[in-house]
């Protein structure tokens, strides 16, 4: 079941460590309106919800969240990086990952995965030997950041044999 509007606005001021009559005085509302919108016993209008989430420092995406559980239309627009509207941005995003250079930088999305990535974020996996007391024996595998999604990495390795691993 989906989350009312009242229970995320709620979890948004618990978050933000405030109480009622504290969300009341910044939104220039009763803490008795406050406490109707938490329970469900009233609809808040567009307007309220945008108001409160300001109030609560909600980020847009989320405002929209709040908006859509209220049963208004989202307001504010998301776009991808590849959005022919975003070019801008992400050219400004482009220089400055080059900027960094040469060491390496990325810019990820809320969710951890990698959007963009100058020339030098190159992940290089290095293989020790723990039975040569820890000696390097060579690179293992050189992946470039198009492989890490969600802050996660996959690659399938292939090292000429079969491994052996020693279980204690």
């Amino acid at each position: 079941m989906p989350e009312s509007v009242g229970q995320l606005l709620r979890g948004w001021r618990l978050r933000r460590k405030l109480s009622q009559l504290d969300l009341a005085n910044l939104a220039e509302v009763s803490t008795r309106h406050i406490s109707f919108v938490e329970t469900g016993r009233t609809n808040p209008s567009g307007a309220m919800v945008v108001r409160l989430a300001d109030c609560l420092g909600v980020p847009l995406r989320e405002r929209n969240r709040l908006l859509v559980a209220a049963g208004h239309a989202p307001v504010y627009r998301e776009r991808a990086v590849d959005d022919p509207d975003f070019v801008r941005v992400r050219e400004a995003l482009e220089r400055v990952l080059r900027a960094h250079e040469p060491y390496p930088a990325v810019a990820v999305d809320r969710r951890w995965n990698v959007l963009l990535a100058n020339g030098s974020f190159d992940l290089k996996f290095e293989l020790y030997d723990a039975a040569a007391d820890g000696n390097l024996i060579g690179v293992a595998i050189e992946l470039p950041a198009q492989n890490i999604t969600g802050g996660l990495m996959s690659a399938e390795l292939d090292f000429g044999g079969p491994l052996v691993f020693d279980v204690f």
